[in-house]
């Protein structure tokens, strides 16, 4: 009697280990095929980021020439021309001028030139976040 309750009694504990392990294993199955699903899916959004990145790096780039295009014209435009015209032919005397023509001249250019430089760093600012704020309504 004691020998069928001693084997009635592991008979039990095998077949509820056999069950825990036959969960087990059934929950690893489980767990590695969505592992290997989850995996595929971010391997296709590691590439779509990449394509998009590059996207916008060339955008960046082409934006960024046509902005350097534009400025270099506008310097190249303001180089040519002097700021002040000669003193006209009437003036009674050049000594009477307010303004010594030369280092006028120089102080406009030197103006324009400083000003166009807070143009072209503003510029490619707004240029720089344009792109990025293109790229984050790509991304989401």
């Amino acid at each position: 009697m004691i020998y069928g309750i001693l084997i009635a009694f592991v008979m039990g504990i095998g077949l509820a280990w056999w069950d825990g392990h036959t969960r087990l294993v059934d929950y690893q199955n489980a767990v590695r095929v969505v592992g290997e699903a989850q995996e595929e899916r971010t391997k296709v959004r590691i590439e779509s980021d990449k394509r998009r990145k590059l996207e916008a790096d060339n955008a960046h780039k082409t934006e960024s020439a046509r902005l350097a295009g534009v400025i270099a014209g506008l310097r190249k435009s303001h180089s040519g021309s002097g700021g002040l015209s000669a003193p006209a032919i009437t003036a009674a005397s050049t000594d009477r001028i307010c303004f010594d023509p030369a280092k006028l001249d120089r102080a406009l250019r030197t103006l324009d030139q400083g000003v166009l430089g807070i143009v072209e760093s503003g510029s490619q600012a707004i240029v720089d976040l344009d792109v990025a704020k293109a790229w984050i309504k790509e991304v989401q």
